[in-house]
């Protein structure tokens, strides 16, 4: 974060519009969809949120400024500048991972750092807390491969019992090598996602993975399912 050498009158003018901000109304749902879990939360969208401070910070001499650096590296940046009559200023740089870098990712991940960059800087909060859920999500999946090993060493210490050689069985069709090509279910989930928000499926599996959609692999059908699942719901909010 930079400001200018003294900022004593804007944050008496940013108080006394923090006192003015009215309640924002979260209008919005959004719904995740991950491999392990599936849970909503409600949020305001950008245009809500600048409809509820722009006069409060008008009204104390405040205004902000938001532009988006260039994308690289698969992160695009975000600068804010919030500015007050007097001449002084904060600015705030920030960057976010991308997920589809096409036109139509870009724009959602900037808009969803802009949201997430303004409801920070002008101290508001806005969303349900999804972080329990993302985390009971990740704990869940940390907790089950930290007991495989433990599984295991039981399992080990039990006398093995001789059985008769049986013939080898072919791998259950939900056990699958993620460099397999992508099931025929993977492939029509990507294309009703892209269909709902207009987009060519094929074009899209092209432009990120320099392949045809059907050729992708499980592996790589399953991680475009999540990133577009992901930057559908950043282009909600």
């Amino acid at each position: 974060m930079e400001t200018s050498p003294d900022i004593n009158e804007l944050a008496a003018a940013l108080s006394k519009a923090q006192g003015q901000f009215p309640t924002i109304d979260r209008s919005e749902t959004a719904i995740v969809q991950s491999d392990k879990a599936k849970y909503s939360y409600k949020y305001a969208t950008l245009a809500s949120v600048l409809d509820a401070v722009r006069k409060p910070l008008a009204d104390n001499g405040l205004s902000i400024w938001q532009s988006p650096g260039s994308a690289e590296q698969g992160r695009v940046s975000m600068t804010l500048l919030l500015m007050h009559t007097s001449g002084q200023w904060i600015k705030n740089t920030f960057s976010m991972p991308l997920g589809l870098q096409t036109p139509q990712g870009i724009g959602s991940i900037i808009s969803y750092a802009r949201r997430y960059q303004l409801l920070a800087c002008l101290g508001l909060a806005t969303d349900d807390d999804d972080e329990g859920q993302a985390g009971n999500v990740q704990q869940s999946g940390q907790q089950q491969a930290q007991a495989r090993p433990q599984q295991t060493r039981q399992a080990s210490a039990k006398p093995q019992e001789q059985k008769p050689p049986q013939e080898p069985q072919a791998p259950s069709a939900d056990v699958r090598d993620e460099n397999e090509i992508a099931t025929a279910e993977q492939v029509k989930a990507i294309q009703n996602i892209c269909k709902g928000q207009n987009w060519d499926a094929n074009q899209t599996a092209t432009d990120w993975y320099k392949k045809a959609l059907t050729e992708l692999t499980t592996g790589e059908a399953s991680k475009m399912i999540r990133d577009l699942n992901a930057s559908i719901k950043a282009g909600a909010q």
